[in-house]
Parts: C-alpha cells; sequence; structure tokens
C-alpha cells in the first residue's frame, strides 16, 4: 500500500501517512491483544458501575420532578431543572447508548442486556441497533456506505457533493441541536431520507418499514404526553412552570448529545474515506480507519461520565462492546500503540475540538476552494 499525505488542522495541513499492510497487521493485533486483556477482566467492578449509575440516574429524576413541582423561587425550580437534565443526560449516553451497544449483556441482567433494554429514547431501537451498530461502527465515515456521514442533509467533507442549501447548515446544525433526538430518530427512521437530493448517496439501510415509523410516532407521543402533559397536569396552575422545566432539560440533553456526537465525528482532523480508499486498506485496515475517524476530548471524571464517556471516541470505536467506563483506563494504552505505529491520535480540549467542528461545518458549507486540504 502506498504511503499518502492526506489531512489538515486549524493552521494548514497535517502531514497524515497511511501504514503499510505489514504496518497495518501489526497495529492490529497489538489492538486486539488490548481487547482480549480488558474482556478478560470483565466482572464485579462492571456490574457495581452500572448499577450505581443507573440508581444515581433514578434519583436525579426523583428529585429534579419534586423541585421542578414543588419550588416556589427560580433557584431551586433551576436545581430541579438541572437534576432531571442530569438523568436524560445519564439515561441517554452512559446507560441507553451503551446498553444497546452490547456493552452488558454477558451480565445476563435484564436490566442491562441490550435485547430487553427499554431506552427512554424516540428512535426505534431495533433499527437504531441495526443502522448504528451494525453499519456506521462497521463502516465509519466511509462516504457511501457509514449512514452517518454528514446525517443526510449537512456536509462535512469535500468527498460529499456540494448543493446549495448546505449555506445555511451553520445555522441549521444550531437548530438542529435543539431538538437532536428527535432529529436523530427521524433520520434512522428515514423522514430524512425524502428530504434529501435523490442522488445522495448516505449509505442509509433500504426498504425502511411502516413498523420503524409506527414505534418512532409511538415513543414520541409517550414520551411527549409525560413529560408535558402528564406530569404538568397534575401541577395544576403550575402547568406552565412545570411544562417549561421539564422541556429545558430536554433541550439541555439535547444539545448536550449533540455536543459529544459532533465532537466525537466532526472535529479537523476526524478523516473522511472513499469507498476505494477503504477497500484499499483491506480487512487490516479497520482498526486503522476507526482511530483516524474519531476524535477525543479531555476532561475529567464527571465530564466522561456526563458524555457517556464518548468524550474517548477513539476508544469506542475500537472496543464499542466494552463497558464505557473502561475507555478511561484504555485510552493511555491506545495512545501508545498509535504513538508506536505512527498512527495520527486525535485528541485535544473540550473547547479546541468543538472549536474544530464548528470551523469544519462552515468550511464545508461552501464549495471546496482551490488549496484547501481535505480529511
Amino acid at each position: 500500500m502506498n504511503r499518502t499525505a492526506e489531512g489538515h488542522d486549524a493552521r494548514g495541513k497535517l502531514d497524515m501517512k497511511d501504514l503499510t499492510e505489514r504496518e497495518l497487521a501489526s497495529f492490529r493485533e497489538e489492538i486486539a491483544a488490548l481487547l482480549d486483556e480488558t474482556t478478560d477482566r470483565l466482572g464485579q467492578e462492571d456490574v457495581d458501575y452500572v448499577t450505581l449509575v443507573a440508581r444515581v440516574s433514578r434519583y436525579l429524576e426523583i428529585a429534579g420532578r419534586v423541585l421542578i413541582h414543588a419550588s416556589l423561587d427560580p433557584v431551586s425550580w433551576s436545581v430541579g431543572v438541572a437534576s432531571l437534565a442530569g438523568h436524560f443526560i445519564l439515561e441517554n449516553m452512559e446507560l441507553g447508548h451503551n446498553i444497546l451497544h452490547g456493552q452488558y449483556d454477558w451480565m445476563e441482567d435484564p436490566r442491562f442486556d441490550s435485547r430487553t433494554y427499554a431506552w427512554d429514547n424516540v428512535i426505534a431501537d431495533g433499527l437504531w441497533k441495526k443502522e448504528h451498530n451494525g453499519q456506521h461502527h462497521a463502516f465509519t465515515n466511509i462516504v457511501g456506505k457509514d449512514p452517518d456521514v454528514c446525517y443526510g442533509l449537512y456536509r462535512m467533507t469535500d468527498k460529499v457533493k456540494w448543493y446549495p442549501y448546505h449555506l445555511v447548515q451553520p445555522v441549521s446544525i444550531f437548530v438542529n441541536f435543539l431538538v437532536f433526538e428527535y432529529a436523530i430518530a427521524a433520520y434512522v427512521t428515514g423522514i430524512v431520507d425524502r428530504l434529501a437530493p435523490k442522488n445522495l448517496n448516505t449509505g442509509k439501510i433500504g426498504g425502511k418499514d411502516g413498523r420503524a415509523g409506527a414505534e418512532f410516532a409511538w415513543k414520541m407521543t409517550r414520551k411527549n404526553f409525560k413529560n408535558y402533559v402528564f406530569y404538568p397536569a397534575l401541577g395544576g396552575l403550575f402547568f406552565p412552570k412545570i411544562l417549561a422545566g421539564n422541556y429545558l432539560a430536554s433541550v439541555l440533553r439535547n444539545v448536550w448529545a449533540a455536543t459529544v456526537i459532533y465532537c466525537g465525528h466532526f472535529t479537523e482532523n476526524a478523516r473522511m474515506f472513499t469507498e476505494e480508499e477503504a477497500e484499499a486498506m483491506g480487512k487490516e485496515g479497520y482498526w486503522y480507519r476507526q482511530v483516524l475517524a474519531s476524535g477525543n476530548f479531555t476532561g475529567g471524571k464527571f465530564l466522561s461520565i456526563l458524555s457517556g464517556h464518548l468524550n474517548y471516541q477513539i476508544e469506542h470505536h475500537l472496543f464499542p462492546r466494552v463497558p464505557a467506563w473502561r475507555y478511561r483506563q484504555l485510552a493511555p494504552r491506545v495512545r501508545e500503540i498509535c504513538e508506536k505505529h505512527g498512527v495520527f491520535y486525535n485528541t485535544g480540549t473540550f473547547s479546541s475540538q468543538f472549536r474544530g467542528v464548528v470551523r469544519r461545518m462552515v468550511r464545508h458549507a461552501v464549495p471546496r476552494r482551490a488549496g484547501i486540504a481535505e480529511a
């Protein structure tokens, strides 16, 4: 395999060299050995961790709903909103997403089993697992095969054809952040496909059936009734205050989830691949592509928990079925392996990575200009 330079950073070109076939095999062997070593250690620590997170999430929901209902001042109401938002975030990031990846299936506990877990999210669980676990993680950032490349309507790489509507994406993406849960559900269900240009190849699963749409509609109706009708109605005259609190907690959850996901997939140095580039790397290149296509952001333990440990997106894409709380332990080992093999390890502070996302979405909102390097 010939080495080729691709990629860029905020100030210009980043020299990102592809590995030879022998180097790819060696890199894969070390990553696979680390996976085996980690899998062998799974046990009571992991049981205790996920059980504790579920308990804390439940307590946050109770505290949040009580404070939002009973508050008579802005401070206690705000604490209630923050508590309920914390519950929504933990349920979405550290529990739902990770459990549906099968990270805790080995426990054989129906509370944390991907086959029985009821995600408090409007996404159709079965279709999401098929598309996210089965396609996105298998074909990460391969244009035309990864369904999550640009989410159908956006353009984050010159490998996706430009359309005039991309000019408004810096604004439309941030609007999308406010309703992220519903936007992703509509996208996975196939609704967004009907809005995208017919010749835009997004790698979507074909043949969406009515059951997925019906599940989306049912989950959305049930969730919205609970948060915006049932609980506010219990407050009688305080209906508006409770409605506003529940809505704000949901918005905070959506904005945070979108920010974490975009910082893991669309930073400036997160590389995109054509199908030809991916095929040239062969099966040995899978692990290598996962590293180049992802991005981490640094932060403390609390930030990691709120992120579902997806601030370690590189480790998540390498080890999607390993309990995510272990990514913090794995990251230094993965980085050492990458440095040993000369593989670029995309990491930075939260603020720097988010600024990179903004620059990327703005740059690709317009047709490519001559002399601009592309990842």
